[in-house]
């Protein structure tokens, strides 16, 4: 009697994949691929809709030298839609989902660390480029975070990943030549030329960079830090040590 009685939805589905580390831009291409709308619609649906049906929506920053206001918050993710689902739709189950692995706990830790919501993303944005397997995040957070403190002798972050952000994903969705966006957005978000922490996200962070932020290896003494061919780090303490690495 339950079974008959159940309704069920046995229409078919079609699966997106968000993989950890993309962009607004990239996620934009990835909606177009699967057929639900065009890269703009969608771009244009997430930036200027007012989602404040999410808690986590009241903390984003809106800054004029921000390339997209919502980088960052899409999560990344599997997800099933309908094939009929609109672009506000899709945006709405991403936003959603980033919404609720957000807690209540999470936040207060913010606050207590000093951090904004739209600080700890965009760190771990940066973490999650710099390190994509969960066990390094914690080590390559902490690095970052060395370089933010008060008496830091290196107050930039230094990665090379705010660069290719405008020059491979910034720059084409802006119709300009590399190194031709405005002055001041360059100066905002590449971490060779802004001092503390850029103004934006570079893409959307996994819950665990996110996590490896807000725990970050602790009295780590490390402010460098690269990879070999296999992936194995290696930190340093100064500049000729990262050299020597």
């Amino acid at each position: 009697v339950k079974e008959i009685t159940t309704a069920k939805d046995l229409r078919e589905t079609v699966s997106v994949t968000v993989f950890e580390g993309s962009s607004i831009v990239r996620i934009s291409r990835i909606v177009e691929e699967a057929g639900f709308c065009t890269a703009q619609e969608f771009i244009d649906v997430v930036e200027n809709t007012d989602w404040s049906q999410f808690k986590f929506f009241q903390y984003v920053e809106d800054d004029v030298n921000k390339p997209f206001k919502m980088e960052g918050f899409l999560y990344p993710e599997t997800y099933e839609f309908f094939p009929e689902a609109t672009a506000y739709e899709i945006a709405e189950k991403m936003l959603g989902h980033f919404d609720e692995l957000i807690t209540d706990d999470m936040y207060a830790q913010m606050e207590q660390q000093g951090f904004t919501l739209q600080d700890v993303v965009t760190l771990a944005s940066y973490v999650e480029e710099e390190a994509g397997d969960p066990i390094n995040q914690p080590d390559v957070a902490a690095v970052f975070l060395n370089r933010l403190k008060p008496d830091s002798p290196y107050p930039k972050l230094e990665s090379d990943v705010s660069y290719y952000y405008m020059r491979e994903q910034v720059e084409p969705y802006l119709g300009v030549g590399r190194d031709q966006s405005p002055v001041a957005m360059q100066e905002a978000v590449n971490t060779y030329l802004c001092v503390g922490i850029p103004v934006t996200p570079v893409s959307s962070p996994s819950i665990s960079a996110i996590k490896a932020v807000l725990n970050p290896t602790p009295d780590s003494p490390y402010y460098f830090f690269l990879t070999d061919l296999t992936g194995k780090y290696y930190y340093a303490e100064t500049w000729q040590g990262h050299v020597n690495n």
